[in-house]
């Protein structure tokens, strides 16, 4: 029951994500103070105006440019390998910080709902053991990258890591699957991870 739970939500975040008319630069879905008990104004502002809006915008010059328009996400980052470089930043720039803010709240944190929540603590032994696990996967990271909870073929849940924009949906990373949550690592080796 629960394999399949998390393959229904995995397959509605790809799905979310993978087609053509996806290729959009969504509104933040809280403002930019929203946050502020851990994300200052200014950043989110930089973040999402500046470097999220130059990632898409050079994503979708470089699908122009190297005529890939009509391919999905999903065929894009299955075959990134054998794309320009600027598809496989750009693209996963965009696609990495278009997840991680819709995941973010301004009134959420604590434990997940029933099903994913039944899942984690399959899966870790506990939620935080989840918790201890994730962030380890993100602060031991080295240089700059992303720690992610996802869904493999099988509906199993893993934890994994990449570095820079790179995510599980590129063939370019050791462990393939679809993403349902991920953080960001700058590099700094102590820098705090706050999960809830």
């Amino acid at each position: 029951m629960i394999k399949n739970v998390l393959t229904a939500i995995a397959l509605l975040c790809a799905t979310g994500a993978t087609s053509q008319q996806a290729f959009e630069f969504k509104p933040l879905p809280y403002s930019y103070d929203a946050l502020e008990q851990f994300i200052d104004k200014t950043t989110m502002e930089i973040h999402y105006s500046r470097h999220h809006r130059g990632y898409y915008t050079n994503f979708v010059k470089g699908i122009e440019e190297n005529k890939l328009t009509g391919k999905s996400l999903e065929e894009l980052f299955s075959g990134v390998s054998q794309l320009p470089l600027t598809i496989r930043n750009n693209g996963g720039g965009w696609y990495n910080h278009t997840l991680f803010w819709e995941i973010m709240s301004p009134t959420g944190g604590g434990k997940p709902g029933n099903e994913l929540l039944k899942a984690l603590e399959t899966r870790f032994q506990s939620f935080e053991n989840f918790q201890k696990e994730f962030e380890t996967a993100a602060i031991t990271r080295f240089g700059s990258g992303w720690a992610w909870l996802s869904v493999d073929k099988d509906g199993n849940l893993f934890i994994s890591s990449t570095p820079n924009q790179d995510n599980p949906l590129m063939d370019v990373v050791e462990k393939r699957g679809t993403p349902l949550f991920c953080a960001p690592h700058n590099g700094h080796k102590n820098q705090p991870l706050i999960i809830n």
